[in-house]
């Protein structure tokens, strides 16, 4: 059980390169330790992991959506290294080799993350989570109380220490099983933090969150009712701070919406993440792919100079975008991104109505349209692995010589899903 805890406890550590003091350019401004920890993992399992009838088939389809995207990015290769396409196959090699890594381990996590939350359950899988975070909390109160612009915790910049708290503690905080008086004592340090980020995607997820949770039940009008008053309640928060990050952002973005003039490079970035691959569908290597690493190499023929300029004044290495499904459908084409979503869709169609996932499924999704861009980051794989397993009755080993606790089949009574928080 410990083991299967470790995965979940070293969710807040998402740039081990940040904190080692590497050089973000030369190296990478983000390499979560959940990655890295998920081949130490698989290792020390001995290959007796366990999956559910939904995992596995969660498993087949990104197996063969990543498959798609291989085959792909090696005809690509092919045909630059003879010159029928027009791709840098130097600049390809080397971008495509750190993608084909990143997206290997995050298929790698998910499979971990599967077999841990199969090995624990819902309300302890929750618990380890916030049990893990609590040591960034305590450091961001002594970031608040040096008197930080904007607080990051362990994370490389605030807006990943936002994707955590929103993507992975504070729904797990809400579904650990606490008393109210316990969930609400982390939960506060918890709102306080990302309210302290002044991440204005994640804050926007966040209530996107609060939306789907009503959404999913059929309760759009009282969700969309929800969510606005969120939206004013933050907005008066923030107003005690006039002159915080976010509104600083907004009316940058204003600017945008009132002149055409691209300000501000880190909404282009996230914008333009998702519309630049979209641009390359006017062109049959926009239906077809371009492979591994193809944001880098085509990166100015998604983009005006303008636009290409403004996003690569965000990064700190290699030109590449922000969007997680954008590069999904961007390296795969079109037959790697549906097969990638019915990954997606088989992981959410038969959660139970109560369950988190239920919700948080589709928000990473809605997440990941205008952020997410590391492959390897944590959150898809994590809350993929909730729903594939949400019902355990099935469980089965994936190897063929198991032993009686992996081959322990849950009753249906194990596998209730708690009702949570809400109604």
């Amino acid at each position: 059980m410990l083991l299967a805890a470790i995965p979940l406890l070293l969710i807040p550590y998402d740039s081990l390169t940040h904190l080692l003091g590497f050089d973000p350019g030369e190296t990478s401004q983000t390499l979560p330790a959940t990655a890295v920890f998920s081949l130490v993992y698989l290792v020390l399992r001995e290959g007796q992991l366990r999956v559910t009838a939904v995992g596995k088939r969660v498993m087949q389809l990104l197996f063969f959506a990543f498959a798609c995207i291989a085959i792909v990015t090696l005809l690509n290769v092919i045909g630059e290294g003879l010159r029928l396409l027009d791709g840098n196959i130097y600049l390809r090699t080397y971008a495509g080799s750190r993608q084909a890594l990143s997206l290997a381990l995050g298929f790698t996590s998910f499979v971990m993350f599967q077999d841990a939350l199969a090995r624990l359950g819902l309300r302890s899988a929750c618990r380890w989570i916030v049990v893990g975070v609590l040591p960034s909390l305590v450091l961001c109160g002594v970031q608040i109380l040096q008197g930080n612009y904007r607080i990051q915790g362990f994370s490389s910049e605030p807006s990943q220490l936002g994707d955590m708290l929103v993507l992975a503690f504070l729904p797990a905080s809400a579904y650990a099983g606490l008393r109210l008086r316990n969930r609400v004592a982390v939960m506060m340090p918890g709102s306080v933090a990302l309210f302290a980020s002044f991440s204005g995607t994640a804050i926007m997820k966040a209530v996107f969150a609060v939306f789907s949770l009503f959404a999913v039940r059929g309760n759009i009008v009282r969700g969309l009712v929800v969510a606005s008053i969120a939206l004013t309640v933050t907005s008066g928060i923030l107003m005690l701070y006039p002159d915080n990050y976010l509104f600083q952002l907004f009316g940058l973005f204003q600017s945008f919406l009132d002149s055409g003039t691209l300000i501000g490079g880190s909404f282009i970035d996230r914008f333009f993440g998702f519309v630049g691959p979209l641009h390359l569908l006017d062109q049959p290597k926009g239906w077809l792919g371009v492979g591994l690493g193809g944001d880098t190499v085509y990166f100015d023929s998604m983009f005006d100079p303008a636009t290409a300029e403004a996003i690569r004044s965000q990064k700190t290495g290699l030109a590449s975008i922000s969007s997680h499904q954008g590069k999904i459908l961007l390296y795969g084409g079109l037959l790697g991104i549906t097969l990638y979503l019915a990954a997606w869709w088989a992981a959410w169609r038969g959660l139970p109505s109560r369950h988190p996932a239920r919700f948080m499924i589709p928000t990473v999704f809605a997440a990941s349209i205008f952020s997410l861009g590391p492959l390897f980051l944590p959150y898809i794989w994590l809350w993929l692995a909730f729903g594939a397993t949400a019902r355990r009755e099935t469980e089965s080993p994936v190897a063929s010589r198991g032993d009686a606790d992996a081959t322990t089949t849950l009753s249906p009574t194990t596998a209730a899903v708690p009702r949570g928080p809400f109604p």
